[in-house]
Formats: C-alpha cells, sequence, structure tokens
C-alpha cells in the first residue's frame, strides 16, 4: 500500500522518516496479543533514547517518562503494563487475522504505509501466512 510518510526519523536527521508498527497474527486471544505487543513496544521505549524522543513528542510522554522509569528500577518484568491503549492502538496493529484486517486498513484509510514487524504470539510459520492472507 502507497502512502505518505509522516514521522520523523531522528536517527538520521530527516524530517520525515517511517513508523514502525507491531503486527502480531494468529487465533490467539487479545490478551495475550496486547500483551507481546505491549512489550515490544516498551522495549524499544525503554532502551531506544530516539524512539523515546520520538514518543514524548507526539502525545506520550507520561507513557514513555513511566516505562523509563520502570526500566532503570527492575527491568524489563512489568514495563509492559505503562504502554496506554491510546498508545498500543495508534503504534500497533495485533490481535486474530480480522482484527489485524480491520487495524492493517485503518493505517491504510490515512495514507499511512506501514512498516510491519512480525511479532508472533505462537507459530512464526503460521503466523507468516495469517500475515499475507491479512494484508493482500
Amino acid at each position: 500500500i502507497e502512502g505518505r510518510i509522516i514521522f520523523t526519523n531522528f536517527s538520521k536527521g530527516e524530517k520525515a522518516g517511517s513508523l514502525d508498527l507491531e503486527s502480531i497474527l494468529g487465533e490467539t486471544d487479545e490478551d495475550k496479543a496486547i500483551e507481546r505487543a505491549s512489550k515490544t513496544i516498551a522495549f524499544y521505549t525503554a532502551v531506544g533514547d530516539i524512539y523515546a524522543e520520538f514518543l514524548r513528542e507526539h502525545g506520550y510522554r507520561e507513557e514513555v517518562d513511566s516505562i523509563r522509569e520502570e526500566y532503570a528500577r527492575n527491568g524489563f518484568t512489568n514495563i509492559h503494563k505503562y504502554v496506554s491503549k491510546k498508545m498500543l492502538d495508534s503504534l500497533a496493529i495485533y490481535g486474530n487475522k480480522d482484527q489485524c484486517n480491520k487495524m492493517f486498513k485503518r493505517f491504510a484509510s490515512m495514507n499511512i504505509t506501514p512498516v510491519l514487524h512480525l511479532n508472533p504470539v505462537y507459530d512464526a510459520e503460521q503466523s507468516m501466512k495469517d500475515l499475507l492472507e491479512a494484508i493482500v
């Protein structure tokens, strides 16, 4: 899907970059998919200064600060609990095939070119097949 790229890529000093979207596919329960996507977002937020800066500047200052403070105190164990639903929904595609298809279409309707990072909850090969089925 073609679309405009709307987010800053600080690492290259550019004024435009790309939006990374987590994609979790397969017949999973929603809680497991939410946890997996939240853990990935929280990980990058905790260890990546560029990601943290980007997210702070785009309305997620409280979440970023909480994630990074928790990481400094206790490591990775609970940092995903500080990813808000709003943050998750704006950065991730998660759930079963039908949910992911709807989320993918929502991003595409906004002319955002999703960069999909497959982060399966269960079987990786089946998740890749599900990804292709959901977006093609």
